[in-house]
């Protein structure tokens, strides 16, 4: 679905970060046309959630 928000957050961690021993990383996205977000995520154990208004 088009817009749907998703986001990542690293377990254990308590705060949001943009990098990550020297990487860039993409918590949250939204999805587009084609129903796809794109995260960089650390190597480290994630959630991912999504939400969408419908």
């Amino acid at each position: 679905m088009s817009g749907t928000s998703v986001y990542a957050l690293v377990i254990g961690m308590w705060y949001w970060s943009t990098m990550y021993n020297g990487r860039s990383l993409v918590l949250w996205n939204q999805t587009g046309s084609n129903g796809v977000a794109t995260l960089i995520v650390p190597s480290l154990p994630v959630e991912v959630s999504a939400w969408n208004w419908i």
